[in-house]
């Protein structure tokens, strides 16, 4: 209900957390579920970050997927998408050849980085859709990766009417994340990634 009555100009995160076997995958599928009966009003994107080899890739995956879905929205919007991430995300070269080619990149295009962000926004607002993006098991993650994957909800890809439900097991995240720099208050910072925090209950084994 929450998310079919909702809009938002930046993105919106629900986090679903719970020890393992407690039922956070179950819980996903029941809202994909839910979701991929309601018209055709929601664009439903599956993103597993723990299966690929490295943050980079993950990202680089991430935007190719979201590319994907929204294709028969508007065709442009894969290279727009592919390029927007091409210039956040660097490859894993030397510093003096990223200069080069950051260069190279703004001598031919002047288009900036907001300018791309903005295209995309008003590709997903003019959809008329809303797009739910599903990850589980983001505690499958090591520190960095559930940092990258934090950055993504947040920041780059805060688009309008994006809605992100997340699974993870809230003490392992917050570990990682202290583990990574200690002087973050864990909790805090997960409070200004999730706008709401679902807790699933315990139940006994009976």
């Amino acid at each position: 209900r929450l998310i079919e009555s909702s809009s938002s100009e930046t993105s919106f995160a629900i986090g679903i957390n719970g020890k393992w076997g407690m039922g956070k995958t179950n819980l996903l599928n029941q809202i994909k579920s839910l979701l991929a009966f309601k018209d055709n009003k929601f664009i439903i994107v599956e993103f597993n970050p723990w299966i690929y080899t490295n943050y980079e890739v993950m990202v680089n995956e991430y935007f190719n997927l979201l590319s994907e879905n929204l294709y028969k929205y508007n065709s442009s919007i894969t290279n727009k998408l592919k390029d927007y991430s091409s210039r956040i995300f660097s490859s894993a070269r030397e510093p003096y050849y990223k200069l080069i080619d950051l260069f190279v990149q703004e001598s031919s295009n002047n288009t900036s980085i907001s300018s791309r962000y903005s295209y995309i926004n008003h590709t997903i607002k003019k959809s008329s859709k809303k797009i739910v993006v599903i990850i589980d098991d983001l505690d499958r993650l090591s520190g960095n990766e559930i940092f990258e994957v934090l950055k993504l909800i947040r920041s780059s890809a805060s688009f309008a009417n994006t809605f992100y439900v997340v699974a993870y097991d809230d003490e392992y995240v917050k570990n990682a994340i202290c583990k990574i720099d200690g002087l973050i208050n864990a909790e805090e910072y997960l409070m200004k990634i999730f706008q709401i925090n679902l807790q699933l209950p315990q139940l006994n084994k009976n």
